[in-house]
Order: structure tokens, then C-alpha cells, then sequence
């Protein structure tokens, strides 16, 4: 991946939606195919992380690596 693609990346990534694109994303409604998959990832997580500490502590770890991995796809 180069400069370019990265920075188209971080682009869409990052900007602001407006209240109407917002409202539009939030209000359309659920696959059966995306809720299904949403319940089997949340069920595999607190199997997982059975604990709340543990999941803080997972999702703290995997900011962790993806603000590095990021940082490494700038240079």
C-alpha cells in the first residue's frame, strides 16, 4: 500500500458525517445475516473474556496495536 492509498484511507476514516448521513446509518435496519454475525461475536467475546477486566483489558490491547500498526502504515 502506498502514501496515497493510505491517506485516502485515513480520509474517509476520519471525516465527519453529517447529521443526515449519521441518522441514515444508525436508523437502517439489520440483516439477518449482520445480526446473526453481531451475536456470534459477542457470544465468542464474553466466552472469551468472561470477566469485565478481562474485556477492558482486551479491548485496551487492541487499541494498543492498531494506533502501532497504524503508525507503521505512515511511514
Amino acid at each position: 500500500m502506498n502514501e496515497r492509498d493510505v491517506a485516502e484511507i485515513e480520509e474517509l476514516a476520519e471525516r465527519r458525517l453529517t447529521r443526515d448521513e449519521l441518522e441514515a446509518w444508525v436508523d437502517a435496519p439489520l440483516s439477518d445475516e449482520e445480526r446473526r454475525s453481531t451475536l456470534e461475536l459477542i457470544d465468542w467475546f464474553v466466552r472469551r473474556y468472561p470477566q469485565p477486566l478481562d474485556r477492558l483489558r482486551s479491548s485496551r490491547r487492541a487499541y494498543e496495536q492498531a494506533s502501532r500498526r497504524r503508525g507503521l502504515a505512515r511511514r
